[in-house]
């Protein structure tokens, strides 16, 4: 059935103002473009098939492609698990070994540096000790210091035992 718009076209002014025109039945414009693009879509239903076909060949190498990829991606997930653990122990292995070349290095300088120390203290003993009997001297006086050190720093003899 035609629509509104295709029945009020047939009443519209088919010329301009003037005489009247013949008298005539209204010329179907709609069923003359029908007709006249029939063979166009009738030529468009092999394009239309052929497209079909091409999507759905499309669709189903999109589809192998896709369980391929999920195929493969689970044989990474599992080859990485299966190697999980000898990366991890190489990692431990190499961190054990760093930690612990560098733990002897700490160890080999503290021993360096407590030598070092050691050997200042031997060379600043004397000194020192020579020192702190001058002050305990001229703090206890005279009497106090009379033959209780000699350079050896051992308490010196104080009778015949």
């Amino acid at each position: 059935m035609p629509g509104w718009r295709d029945i009020l076209n047939r009443f519209r002014a088919a010329g301009p103002p003037g005489p009247a025109a013949p008298v005539a039945v209204p010329v179907d414009r709609r069923t003359a473009l029908i007709e006249e693009l029939a063979p166009v879509f009738a030529a468009l239903r092999e394009t239309r098939a052929e497209a079909a076909d091409v999507i759905r060949s499309a669709r189903e190498a999109a589809e192998t492609v896709r369980t391929d990829a999920d195929r493969r991606a689970a044989r990474l997930v599992t080859d990485a698990e299966a190697t999980r653990a000898q990366w991890r122990a190489a990692a431990f292995t190499a961190q054990r070994t760093g930690a612990q070349t560098e733990a002897a290095a700490r160890v080999t300088g503290g021993r360096r540096e407590a030598d070092r120390v050691h050997r200042r203290a031997a060379e600043r003993r004397a000194a020192l000790v020579d020192r702190a009997v001058i002050e305990a001297q001229q703090i206890l006086g005279p009497a106090a210091g009379s033959g209780t050190t000699n350079h050896d720093h051992r308490p010196a003899p104080t009778g015949a035992r």
